[in-house]
């Protein structure tokens, strides 16, 4: 294995279980709301009637092309030479190393994240992280090597 800190870039993405427990969370929800459809329209009896069916496939259709698009979203963390940059779909951000006073963990109950404490107060990077809600990420056991990882990166590149 190569010694990241020697890279010229270096990326963190979602563990391949953080992305698959992530996708069942995006399906459990869509089906919690599907089934709140279903419950309204028997509740109103319109499922005797073939409208009421046709809602409820409508609503299905619609919710398995939202969970479809929002599980393409992925965040991704790039750390390069001069900045550590990151998206997580549309959004995009960048602190550069010479703005970053500290690399932290932060510790809400089960869920860690990583802080970069800066001039402009501390940013919350999107990967890698572990723990979170009930459709969160889920664990992942190498955090504390990757934060030691972006913590060397940082130390190597910031500039007094």
């Amino acid at each position: 294995m190569t010694d990241p800190s020697r890279a010229s870039a270096l990326e963190f993405r979602l563990t391949d279980r953080q992305r698959r427990r992530y996708g069942r969370g995006l399906v459990g929800l869509a089906l919690i709301a599907w089934s709140v459809g279903l419950v309204r329209l028997a509740v109103t009896q319109r499922l005797d009637r073939l409208d009421g069916w046709a809602g409820l496939a409508v609503l299905g259709a619609i919710l398995a092309a939202i969970v479809a698009v929002v599980r393409r979203v992925e965040p991704l963390l790039v750390l390069d030479d001069d900045a550590a940059r990151w998206q997580w779909g549309p959004r995009r951000a960048a602190v550069a190393w010479s703005d970053v006073s500290a690399v932290e963990v932060r510790e809400r109950g089960i869920a860690r994240r990583v802080l970069l404490v800066g001039s402009r107060g501390r940013t919350v990077l999107p990967v890698p992280l572990t723990g979170g809600s009930l459709i969160g990420p889920g664990p992942d056991p190498e955090l504390d090597d990757k934060v030691d990882v972006i913590r060397r990166w940082w130390e190597e590149r910031r500039r007094p």
